[in-house]
């Protein structure tokens, strides 16, 4: 590797090289880089409506914790379907209806250490309100980037239920979840 440094003293634009550094190649091992949508899924908290709505969840079922981790507005709980759900299925009510523009998907395995333990969805349908049928939606490749899934136009949401239609064998075969649902302006 070779890296040149320009004095301190000079001026930010300077090109002329003060000294040049080499070093022996090295190799570097990471657990991930960071991407542009890391930055943005930080922040999900701060846009999620549902945080302090008193929102209520239900799921056909669950191995694990209750399907109110999934709206719980914290990453590290979660919604995991029991193995045995052949149609897994989480509904959420609302306390009192919002206007929103997207719904956010997080997968239950959201974390390098959780990373293909559960399932991984691939494709879902979501049903807002009273709709009789459900939008069909792919979901991200890799489990650790949230989905969004943006509506239409803005819609006034009282209730939303996400049915798992289809998904990728994981560590604990059978077993599909959700660590957080949110929805955003």
């Amino acid at each position: 590797m070779r890296v040149q440094v320009v004095a301190p003293d000079d001026p930010a634009d300077s090109t002329a090289v003060a000294v040049t550094l080499e070093s022996k190649e090295k190799t570097v091992v990471s657990d991930g880089t960071y991407e542009p949508w890391m930055e943005l899924a930080s922040q999900a908290r701060a846009r999620n409506l549902l945080v302090g709505l008193g929102a209520t969840a239900n799921a056909s079922s669950r191995d694990g914790g209750p399907a109110t981790d999934a709206i719980d507005g914290v990453e590290s709980t979660h919604w995991v379907c029991a193995s045995t759900d052949g149609a897994p299925t989480i509904s959420v009510q609302l306390a009192r209806p919002v206007k929103a523009s997207a719904l956010v998907l997080g997968q239950a395995q959201n974390t390098l250490a959780l990373k293909d333990e559960f399932d991984r969805i691939t494709r879902v349908s979501v049903r807002l309100n009273k709709d009789k049928e459900g939008a069909e939606l792919e979901l991200e490749a890799d489990p650790l980037r949230p989905t969004t899934f943006k509506f239409p136009k803005q819609v006034l949401v009282s209730r939303f239920e996400i049915r798992i239609l289809a998904r990728e064998k994981g560590k604990q075969a059978g077993k599909a979840g959700f660590s957080e649902l949110a929805l955003e302006r």
